[in-house]
């Protein structure tokens, strides 16, 4: 294994630390248009902003400890492991890709999940469709 192919494994480390950030700062904050999970259910209130961003949380840091896994592996094979079984780098890399945007798309759907929930228990408290003609 080569230093450079280490970049994919650090590449998908910052990634999943701002993932982190960005759902930890959306569990409390207002709706922006910055940053955040985009979806549909996730936009239409502030509530549903919210208890999408709490719920996609813990997808994030299996994100996170994913590429962190990922990057502490790669460095034991950069130190010469990989002599071990053959194609090892390119396993690495493909195994890193797929668990990592499985995690991903894991997250998503949970906040798609949590904010629907949010929404539903808003209108049956209050009878209206919430975010009706509300913008971000």
């Amino acid at each position: 294994m080569e230093p450079i192919d280490l970049l994919l494994p650090g590449g998908l480390l910052h990634a999943g630390l701002l993932t982190v950030v960005i759902c930890w700062a959306g569990r409390t904050g207002e709706r922006n248009s910055l940053i955040g999970i985009r979806l549909w259910s996730t936009g239409s209130s502030c509530a549903a902003w919210q208890a999408g961003h709490r719920a996609a949380l813990g997808w994030a840091c299996a994100m996170l400890g994913v590429a962190a896994a990922s990057f502490a592996v790669g460095l034991v094979l950069l130190n010469g492991v990989e002599n071990l079984v053959a194609g090892a780098s390119i396993w690495h890399a493909v195994l890193t890709v797929v668990v990592f945007s499985a995690c991903g798309a894991l997250m998503i759907r949970r906040a798609d999940q949590a904010a629907k929930q949010m929404l539903l228990a808003e209108y049956e408290e209050t009878g209206e469709v919430p975010g009706a003609g509300a913008g971000p």
